[in-house]
């Protein structure tokens, strides 16, 4: 006999879900073009259709197992948000190298030395802990007032997918929220589209620098 769906328990984890992702009912009816009296029902024991499930797991970044079994590790963790630039050179260089964008066979013992250079010198600076574990990291250059670029979002590949890249990226905007923000990426486009940022065509030229092409 299959077990049956418990809708009590989906409704809470919808909206500890939303409420997770910092989204009020209207954020979610938008994005999903229904009316916020629908995603009322959802967390009050109405499980959505099957279409709508796909879409809701999307936005609030789970699975749609997830939703309908109303348990996720990602609601379990307790991630922990920091300001510090001085983050530990070692624990920095290995998410770095877990997210592929550095390589032991290159990196010497002076890069090592200073591989939070880039974070101390940096407008912004937020990082995400489990424990004593860094699990997430972004940097931003900015006036504080026009234009804002961030720099180096990185998560590690196991803690991707729950919402901390885009927790760190919001937390960013916070501290200059009338600033126009700006990324270049090739790889994580679609990421950023989903947060709010929009492609521009705009010519991006470059002069290579010691450490970086």
């Amino acid at each position: 006999m299959k077990n049956r769906l418990d809708g009590k328990k989906i409704a809470e984890f919808i909206v500890n879900r939303r409420k997770k992702l910092g989204m009020t009912q209207n954020d979610v009816a938008e994005r999903l073009q229904v009316s916020f009296q629908a995603v009322s029902k959802w967390e009050n024991g109405t499980i959505p259709n099957v279409e709508i499930l796909v879409e809701l797991a999307d936005i609030l970044e789970v699975s749609v197992d997830e939703i309908l079994s109303g348990w996720s590790d990602i609601l379990q963790m307790n991630i922990v948000y920091k300001t510090r630039k001085d983050l530990p050179c070692k624990a920095l260089y290995k998410l770095f190298l877990a997210v592929g964008w550095t390589d032991k066979s290159i990196t010497t013992q002076e890069m090592l030395e200073n591989f939070n250079i880039g974070f101390i010198n940096s407008t912004i600076v937020f990082s995400a802990w489990d424990n004593d574990r860094l699990v997430g990291c972004v940097r931003v250059l900015s006036d504080m007032h026009f234009r804002s670029i961030i720099y180096d979002l990185a998560v590690l590949p196991e803690y991707q997918h729950k919402g901390i890249g885009k927790e760190l990226v919001r937390k960013c905007r916070d501290v200059c929220p009338d600033s126009e923000w700006l990324v270049q990426t090739d790889m994580a486009v679609g990421f950023y589209k989903k947060i709010g940022f929009a492609v521009k065509e705009d010519y991006f030229l470059t002069i290579p620098g010691r450490y970086c092409s």
